[in-house]
């Protein structure tokens, strides 16, 4: 275990500087601050995935090993690899440039956390625990491991910028680019659905209830899942097609807890400056659909993990609805207090994870390519 520590100690020594740079400096006071701050902090974050060897994310040797497959694949026959259109044509240009796996590495690396930045940018009244909660809450972690549904994430978070202003052809276009990365971007088009719709009182005992029956009737849901994206027939008789209790139950109780919270201020304390100030931020009623769909998809993944994989494009809005909702809080007092209880209570989760349960994201031990 002790080996374990000093091995993820790049993480927590990331998560401490956020922290402190961001303190010291007053991060949040200016726009130019937020920039600067971002922009230093994802080019590491960048970094740390660009250099990253390929044994760091479960998944990733397994891009890496398609990678070489498709160097010798020609591109009339992409059908005989599982991977879809545009990550397999991402390979195989890549594949002119250099064989070796770690461009793929880079290259993904650049198109998935990027656009994170800029959405905490453009989303975040607190840039500095967004981006700590975005490593804390091993999102991160995730981005390192599910390479090509991470690259559709990015360009749906850029597709955003479209949907805030109504143009909702080219935020379909995004989506429909974004799928060509991975199918189940395609359910992203729900978000054009919910974007204008409030968030009621009675919409959270709607979403319990579509919960309640999502649990229920998971078996119909994976089957219209295979129906409508081949690419998961393959995944009925694996590792993925079981329950897994403990690990969906823990990150469940973490969702709920975030959407409540946020329910609770937006409503008491926030509201009105929510309308007034942040009219030109993803809305209070997107945020919270958004959350309320990945509290569905953990429900779902409680029979299913790889149902689990649809979460991935709501669980990113954990970043902008928490620190928001904390500034929305009157009292300084209270938004401090709270800000230090999530800011421990997500530390200890992290490290929790990497001690115990290293094999949920496969991101420690940490290695650099070059090890």
């Amino acid at each position: 275990m002790w080996g374990m520590d000093i091995i993820m100690i790049i993480y927590i020594i990331l998560m401490l500087t956020v922290l402190l740079c961001g303190t010291a400096l007053n991060v949040n006071y200016t726009q130019k601050r937020k920039r600067n701050f971002l922009l230093l902090f994802f080019t590491i974050i960048t970094a740390l995935a660009m250099l990253r060897k390929y044994t760091v994310g479960i998944d990733t040797k397994h891009f890496c090993n398609g990678y070489k497959v498709i160097s010798n694949l020609n591109w009339n026959s992409f059908d005989n690899i599982n991977y879809e259109w545009g990550f397999t044509a991402l390979c195989k240009l890549l594949n002119y440039i250099s064989p070796e796996p770690q461009l793929l590495i880079i290259v993904s690396s650049l198109l998935i956390f990027p656009p994170v930045g800029m959405f905490i940018y453009k989303s975040s009244e607190d840039v500095v625990l967004s981006t700590y909660i975005f490593i804390s809450l091993n999102i991160f972690s995730m981005n390192m491991n599910v390479m090509r549904q991470s690259i559709a994430v990015g360009i749906i978070l850029l597709g955003l910028e479209y949907l805030k202003k109504n143009k909702y052809l080219f935020f379909i276009a995004f989506v429909l680019f974004a799928s060509i990365f991975h199918q189940s971007a395609i359910i992203c088009l729900i978000m054009i659905v919910y974007y204008r719709m409030n968030y009621k009182k009675r919409t959270l005992l709607y979403t319990l209830i579509a919960c309640v029956i999502g649990f229920v009737g998971f078996k119909y849901i994976f089957k219209f899942a295979v129906n409508l994206f081949e690419n998961y027939a393959g995944y009925i008789d694996s590792e993925f097609a079981v329950s897994n209790y403990f690990g969906t139950a823990f990150n469940l109780s973490i969702c709920a807890i975030i959407l409540v919270f946020g329910l609770i201020y937006y409503r008491t304390d926030g509201i009105y400056l929510l309308k007034k100030e942040l009219n030109n931020q993803i809305s209070y009623d997107f945020q919270a659909y958004s959350i309320s769909a990945c509290l569905f998809c953990l429900v779902v993944g409680l029979q299913m993990t790889i149902l689990l994989r649809a979460k991935l494009y709501f669980t990113v809005f954990y970043i902008s609805w928490l620190p928001n909702a904390i500034y929305m809080i009157d009292f300084k007092s209270i938004r401090i207090l709270y800000k230090v209880l999530f800011v421990s209570f997500t530390m200890l989760y992290f490290i929790i994870i990497a001690v115990y349960r290293p094999e949920w994201y496969g991101v420690v031990p940490y290695e650099f390519s070059w090890q």
